[in-house]
């Protein structure tokens, strides 16, 4: 009768597998200064407003804050800058305060 022999069995090695770097998402996050209205002159670059209702002309850059004046309908104010809220700040009547962009207009073109 034949005798079983012991045949060594090669033991499998399993396969390197790439280890790929881990990134990790980086979000930078830069503070720009916010520009106080006191600090910008009334001179430099300007445009024409052309009031489209009676208008509160105000301290501060909010419905909420102090009433200076009212600008009547249809009064062309000289702007200085605007706010990202939309408020203009303005010239009337020897005043600077701050109107509300939804209630002014580019004055309308004379065409030639």
């Amino acid at each position: 009768m034949p005798q079983a022999t012991a045949t060594e069995v090669p033991t499998r090695v399993p396969a390197r597998q790439a280890v790929l770097p881990t990134i990790t998402p980086t979000l930078v996050v830069t503070a720009t200064p916010l520009v106080q209205a006191t600090a910008v002159p009334t001179t430099g670059p300007s445009c024409a407003l052309l009031t489209i209702y009676n208008l509160n002309l105000r301290a501060e850059p909010s419905a909420d804050a102090a009433l200076l004046t009212t600008i009547p309908f249809s009064t062309t104010l000289t702007a200085y800058e605007v706010n990202t809220d939309g408020w203009w700040r303005v010239d009337y009547a020897g005043q600077t305060g701050w109107v509300s962009g939804e209630y002014v207009s580019p004055p309308p073109r004379v065409s030639r």
